[in-house]
C-alpha cells in the first residue's frame, strides 16, 4: 500500500515554495478553501474520456443537531443555535438500520460543507443520536461554512 501512495500526485499540483535545503513550507490542501482535491497515478496519463485512476477525496465534516421534527419516511429536520436563536439546518435521511430520533433529541451527521447565508448543511449523513452533550452545546459555531470561489493572481 505505502508504494501506491508514492506514485499518487495531484493532477492540478500545488506550487511550494524551495530553498537550497529543500522545501521551505508546503500548502496542505485541508487549510485551503476547497471541499475536495483530484488526485491520480503517475503512470495514468491523460485519457479524454471519463472515469479511470482518478480519486477524489472529499473533506468533510461533523457536527451536533438537534432534531426538530420528524419529515415523513425516515428523514428529520435539524437546527442550531445561533446567538440564541434557532436556526433550521437542514433535513437527514436516518438509514433503515437506526431508529428515527425524536424532537428534542440530539444527533451527530457528517456534511461536506454549509452555506453561509442560509445555514443550511451540504450532503448530511446521519451517524448516530448523541447522549454526551447538551443542547447549548449545539450552535453554528461548529459548522464549516462553503468557502467563496479562490481568485488566482494573475
Amino acid at each position: 500500500m505505502p508504494d501506491e501512495i508514492s506514485q499518487l500526485i495531484p493532477i492540478n499540483p500545488l506550487e511550494a515554495g524551495s530553498s537550497e535545503d529543500g522545501p521551505a513550507f508546503c500548502i496542505s490542501p485541508f487549510n485551503l478553501p476547497m471541499d475536495s482535491i483530484s488526485i491520480q497515478s503517475k503512470a495514468s496519463g491523460h485519457r479524454p474520456q471519463r472515469g479511470g485512476t482518478q480519486l477524489k477525496p472529499k473533506f468533510h465534516e461533523t457536527a451536533s443537531f438537534i432534531v426538530t421534527k420528524p419529515n415523513g419516511q425516515r428523514s428529520v429536520s435539524l437546527m442550531l443555535w445561533q446567538n440564541g436563536k434557532v436556526r433550521p439546518s437542514g433535513n437527514v435521511t436516518i438509514p433503515p438500520n437506526h431508529e428515527i430520533p425524536k424532537p428534542g433529541e440530539i444527533v451527530e451527521c457528517r456534511y461536506l460543507y454549509a452555506f453561509k447565508e442560509s445555514g443550511l448543511i451540504y450532503q448530511p449523513v446521519f451517524l448516530g443520536k448523541r447522549d454526551d452533550i447538551v443542547h447549548e452545546e449545539c450552535t453554528t459555531a461548529q459548522l464549516k461554512y462553503k468557502a467563496e470561489s479562490m481568485k488566482l493572481a494573475a
